[in-house]
């Protein structure tokens, strides 16, 4: 028994062989025995006769067993670890299947937005310069039209773009919209008054007629210069000097007599020029763009800073942190009290 137990126990087919031959009244048949010659037989040679061989007993069929602990005849169901191993595994590769199919969608749109972008780009950029063109061209083309010169329109758009900037940094700082009209309407007035006095050459006359009655030795030509000149440089003079007199004593009066002087004389041989109409009207223009920046500038004077900085500071917000701050020092105190 132990050595059928031995051998057979891994083959289910020895194991029934090994049972069948513990069987009482099992007789084993040696493997010499088996093949015997049938002398009995009536074949031609005799005992030259083929032999034959008995058949052989059939094998019982195996008693059925239960099966032993430890030992089985399928393959062991696969675990909860291996399962989850797997599904783990199947997602894995789902969800990297779909990075990889984002990643080549998201990789072909930045490619189109990419070179979508370049085209906005460029198209932006000539729109900007289109833009510039034309308001350049715009004024210098009236500049060339209006008043025979592009200078004009290079000057007048220049001192636009200035004058627009002084006007948006107030208006920033909150300054009335109705003071910076006020400043415009004040700077188009100083300009209709300058384009009427030079465009009809009122100063150039008025010097004409004082050189011929107070300098009838000068040539008639440079007379309303000259006159112009010695006029402007007297007022200057006299304008500043009291002005500095008023301001920094005899420091401030002597200066103001010199400087007064200077500035006199170059304004006075400006207006001794006799300008033409569309000449005056451009100078108007000018004057204008010039006062009005100058004008709503002068705002600033009675400007209050507390308040903007009341505007642009925190203060209830700090106020109350400080409050709070105070508050909870008050019912838990840091220290150890003594």
């Amino acid at each position: 028994m132990r050595w059928a137990t031995r051998d057979t126990a891994a083959h289910p087919r020895r194991r029934a062989r090994a049972i069948e031959r513990n069987r009482p009244g099992y007789h084993r048949v040696s493997r010499s025995t088996r093949r015997r010659w049938n002398l009995s037989q009536n074949t031609p040679g005799g005992e030259g006769g083929t032999p034959t061989e008995p058949p052989d007993e059939p094998v019982p069929e195996a008693t059925p067993r239960p099966p032993q602990p430890g030992a089985s005849e399928s393959p062991w169901p696969a675990g909860i670890l291996q399962q989850a191993r797997r599904t783990i595994d199947a997602v894995r590769r789902l969800v990297t299947a779909h990075v990889a199919l984002a990643r080549t969608e998201i990789s072909e749109i930045v490619e189109r937005a990419k070179a979508a972008a370049i085209f906005v780009g460029i198209a932006i950029a000539l729109l900007l310069f289109a833009a510039i063109l034309a308001s350049v061209g715009t004024t210098l083309f009236l500049g060339g039209w209006l008043f025979g010169s592009i200078g004009w329109g290079v000057l007048h758009g220049t001192l636009l773009c200035l004058a627009l900037i002084v006007v948006l940094l107030l208006a920033a700082l909150e300054i009335p919209p109705r003071r910076l009209g006020a400043t415009l309407a004040a700077a188009l007035g100083i300009g209709v008054v300058v384009a009427v006095v030079l465009g009809l050459a009122w100063p150039h006359e008025l010097f004409a007629r004082t050189g011929n009655a107070l300098l009838p030795g000068v040539e008639t030509g440079v007379r309303p210069l000259v006159a112009g000149v010695a006029l402007g440089a007297l007022l200057g003079a006299v304008i500043a000097f009291l002005a500095g007199a008023r301001a920094a004593g005899a420091s401030g009066a002597l200066a103001g007599l010199i400087g007064g002087a200077v500035l006199g004389a170059v304004l006075g041989a400006f207006l001794a020029i006799s300008f033409r109409l569309h000449v005056g009207i451009a100078l108007g223009i000018t004057a204008t763009l010039i006062a009005w920046p100058a004008l709503a500038a002068a705002e600033l004077r009675s400007f209050d800073w507390g308040a903007l900085k009341a505007r642009y500071w925190p203060a209830a917000t700090i106020e109350t942190t400080k409050e709070t701050i105070e508050w909870v020092r008050a019912r838990t105190p840091l220290g150890r009290r003594p």
